[in-house]
């Protein structure tokens, strides 16, 4: 866990890293290292990943949770 740290310190990065074991992942269908589990702000999975990911997948998801979360024009 001090690599990740260390990495995340590094790249200036500002997310929550966390490690856990395999049977807390599972029922989020996460089987394997990494592991990837997207958390919405009220705190409910709305993803997750197996396996190393590329920038362009963290930043699609993003937009995606943005788009899904934004009011729309009929709610006002």
């Amino acid at each position: 866990m001090a690599s990740v740290r260390e990495a995340v310190a590094r790249l200036g990065l500002t997310l929550t890293v966390a490690t856990t074991t395999d049977e807390v992942l599972a029922p989020f269908g996460a089987r394997g290292v990494p592991a990837t589990v997207l958390v919405n702000a009220a705190g409910r999975v709305v993803g997750a990943a197996t396996g190393p990911r590329e920038q362009a997948f963290f930043e699609e998801r993003a937009k995606d949770l943005l788009e899904s979360s934004a009011p729309s024009l009929g709610s006002r």
